[in-house]
């Protein structure tokens, strides 16, 4: 298993203004992200390409999680002020079929031992019609429509 971290793009300059007690702490996890064989530190502007790459998500809610649920594989929301991390049974099935529908899955309702388990055993199996789209330009084709219903309310 191997990491893609993509910290928000406001995160460093958040830390440094709201916590900078945490400026050193920040920057050593970087540095240890960057050592660390199976970890990728990605501040690139181009998220698609992490989109495409990868095979799971996991991260707080926000506009990626959104994106990335367009893409057929698992996203996973973590609960990080939850205290129940245990082991769930789970019905393999349905979550397949939340991940098809491109629902999220919550980590406080699943545990995490059981995501982490589904994820692992989860083979993304494309949809039976056939894809005209890459991922990137399903997402983007979502983004864009969005933006004109927005505009247009």
């Amino acid at each position: 298993m191997a990491l893609i971290w993509r910290p928000h793009p406001l995160l460093e300059v958040t830390v440094n203004e709201m916590a900078p007690e945490l400026e050193e702490m920040y920057r050593r996890t970087i540095e240890r992200c960057r050592d660390l064989d199976n970890c990728i530190f990605d501040d690139t502007p181009d998220m698609h390409r992490a989109m495409a790459w990868s095979d799971c998500f996991f991260g707080k809610y926000g506009s990626m999680m959104e994106l990335y649920c367009h893409t057929g594989k698992p996203a996973v929301m973590l609960d990080f002020g939850g205290t129940d991390s245990s082991v769930r049974d789970y019905d393999e099935g349905a979550l397949s079929g939340k991940v098809h529908a491109g629902e999220v899955l919550k980590e406080e309702e699943l545990g995490m031992g059981t995501v982490l388990e589904f994820c692992r055993e989860y083979q993304y199996v494309p949809a039976d019609f056939e894809q005209k789209e890459t991922f990137g330009e399903r997402i983007y084709k979502f983004s864009k429509e969005a933006l004109v219903r927005k505009i247009s309310k």
